[in-house]
């Protein structure tokens, strides 16, 4: 009888956990019609997936580092490493993700990631200007965590390009993570049948100087590399 008379609170107790589950991702096709856009003007999904690491030399000035630095991003996770449990158990686990500056290089990817990864929402806002620019707005949310929006794009209206991305929750490629803040992307060129920002600015929480990355050289591969590697560079 003590088990009948306690099923019913259980039951009344579970629904508000089921209510509270976060909602499937949701893909608003005005959206992804301009994502999609913004994919073939950088130079199509096929020619951007083709790379699977890029080695890049920059000039950076900012409050965090100054000076040329080359860094090896891959998009794959890299090799899982044993690690030994408490319990005695051995599992691998993928290495931890290291944040880079140099992920908003790599946009193309980053779309064409987010686009494929079906925890992401997308959502049309609408028109506004970045700087002098028209563009047009999109927002990118993480449907089964609790972050909320995670980036909000900006794409050049006249063109179709990515103009700059506010990192409200990183991007994410293999071990490289985006550095939170917002992010200005210019000079675009091509590099094997690719579009790449030449000159990227980011304005970083609680720093009131931008980080200014001026690429030198993109060098795209089309074999992943197993580990990142940075290089180069130091305060001036």
């Amino acid at each position: 009888m003590r088990l009948l008379t306690l099923l019913p609170f259980a039951v009344l107790f579970s629904i508000p956990l089921f209510a509270q589950s976060p909602p499937p991702a949701q893909r608003d096709p005005q959206a992804v019609a301009v994502v999609d856009a913004a994919i073939t003007a950088l130079g199509g999904s096929a020619a951007i997936s083709q790379s699977q690491s890029w080695t890049f030399q920059a000039q950076i000035d900012g409050p965090m580092l100054n000076g040329t630095v080359s860094e090896t991003v891959s998009v794959n996770a890299g090799p899982a490493a044993p690690v030994v449990m408490p319990n005695g158990v051995t599992i691998k686990k993928t290495p931890r993700a290291f944040p880079s500056a140099f992920v908003p290089s790599l946009i193309g990817a980053v779309l064409v990631k987010e686009l494929k990864d079906p925890n992401y929402s997308m959502r049309y806002v609408g028109q506004t200007t970045l700087g002098s620019k028209a563009v047009t707005v999109v927002t990118f949310s993480l449907a089964r965590t609790s972050f909320g929006i995670a980036q909000i794009w900006f794409f050049d209206s006249a063109t179709g390009l990515p103009a700059g991305v506010e990192f409200r929750f990183p991007a994410q490629i293999g071990q490289a993570k985006s550095l939170p803040g917002t992010t200005i992307v210019s000079d675009y060129r091509s590099i094997s049948g690719v579009l790449y920002p030449f000159r990227i600015v980011t304005v970083l929480p609680r720093r009131s100087l931008p980080e200014t990355i001026t690429l030198q050289s993109v060098s795209p591969s089309a074999a992943a590399s197993m580990v990142p590697v940075a290089s180069g560079g130091g305060a001036q």
